[in-house]
C-alpha cells in the first residue's frame, strides 16, 4: 500500500480539475455548516427545506452530499435564509 499526501482538497485528490474541485469543496463546506445548523435546531428535512427555500427532495439530495444540481448562489441564499453568514477568502498561493 502506498500513501499519498493529500492536496487538502479531497475532490482534487480524486482527479477533478482545480477549479471544479474548489467549487465542490466550497459546496461541501456550506452543506456541512447547514447540516450542523439543521441538527442543532432539530428540524426535519421538510422543515429545513421550507426554511431554506428548497423542495424537500432537493434537501434530501443535499444532505446525501449530491451537489450536482445546485449552484453556489443558491447555497449562499440557503445560508442566509438559515440566519447564518458566510465569508469568502481568496488567497495568493505560496511559492
Amino acid at each position: 500500500m502506498t500513501l499519498v499526501k493529500s492536496s487538502g482538497n479531497v475532490f482534487e485528490d480524486l482527479g477533478f480539475e482545480k477549479h471544479e474541485a474548489a467549487v465542490l469543496q466550497a459546496k461541501a463546506n456550506i452543506m456541512i455548516a447547514l447540516e450542523k445548523h439543521i441538527k442543532a435546531l432539530k428540524l426535519t428535512q421538510a422543515q429545513a427545506a421550507k426554511a431554506l427555500g428548497v423542495p424537500r427532495p432537493r434537501m434530501n439530495r443535499l444532505l446525501k452530499r449530491d451537489f450536482s444540481k445546485i449552484t453556489l448562489d443558491k447555497m449562499t441564499e440557503m445560508v442566509y435564509r438559515a440566519g447564518l453568514t458566510m465569508e469568502l477568502k481568496v488567497k495568493t498561493p505560496r511559492r
